[in-house]
This record gives structure tokens, sequence and C-alpha cells, in this order.
């Protein structure tokens, strides 16, 4: 029932059986009306045709319901995620943090979040920092050397 009915609202059906008008009475937008959700709008030409110039949004901009995208609902869609972890999680990556892999993923997976300009700003960023560690660790040497001396 939970993935037939998260399907229906992520497809833009209101066509809910009362059973997951029920269990999705939560996910209602503020203001909406349970009732109003159990009978389908009839959508005008220009409302389809409005609604088709998105379609980055699944679930119609008339939907009752809040905008569930971030649900999988495909076991499929996590199941191809696997031979792409195997790339990124090789024999010599092995010890690498969670947080790292799933940034790595993260990044793998959706190329609009970043691009050239903010790896290199990324990466001048990060010499920085290690450049200024080892100008910090050689002073300290330094400081030791002198105490000896």
């Amino acid at each position: 029932m939970f993935y037939n009915g998260m399907i229906k609202i992520q497809n833009g059906k209101q066509q809910l059986i009362a059973e997951e008008r029920a269990a999705y009475q939560c996910l209602l937008k503020e203001g909406a009306d349970l009732a109003a959700t159990s009978s389908a709008r009839i959508l005008s030409v220009a409302e389809k045709l409005a609604a088709r110039k998105t379609k980055k949004q699944k679930v119609s901009i008339f939907s009752e319901y809040v905008n569930l995208d971030f649900i999988i609902v495909s076991v499929a869609e996590a199941e191809r995620l696997w031979p792409e972890a195997r790339h990124v999680r090789t024999a010599i990556r092995f010890s690498m943090v969670p947080a790292t892999f799933e940034a790595i993923m993260l990044l793998k997976k959706n190329p609009t979040f970043w691009d050239g300009k903010l790896m290199a700003r990324a990466y001048n960023i990060i010499k920085d920092e290690g450049k200024a560690m080892r100008e910090k660790g050689i002073k300290r040497q330094m400081n030791k050397r002198k105490k000896v001396l």
C-alpha cells in the first residue's frame, strides 16, 4: 500500500483508495482538504501545457500533497547505484570515511551541484590549508631546534 500510494502521489494522480488517503493525510499541504483529494481535478488545456513545461516536477503543481520527490519508491533506482559505488569504493579507497563516500556518490549522481570552477576553488583552498600547515610545522621544528641549542 505504501508504494502504490506514493507512486500515485509522485505521478500526480489523486485517485487514492481510502486507506491510502488516511495513511497520507499527514503529507497534505496546509489548507488542503482530505475530501478534495478524493476526486480528481480536471485540468484545462492551459493548465496541462503549464504542467508539461515543468517536467522536472513529477508532482503536479496542482497536487494537494507536498513534493515527495526525495523519496525513492523504486528499489531499482537504489540498485543502479551499486555498480557505480563499486568503482568509487575500490580496494585502495576501502578505508574511506563513509561521509566522504556519500559525498562522492552525491556529486557523481548530481553533476548540477558542481562544476570545474567550484572544484578549482576547493582544490586551491585545500592546497592553501596544506601549505599553511606545512609552514606551521616547519616553524615548530625550527623553534624546537632553537630550544635544543
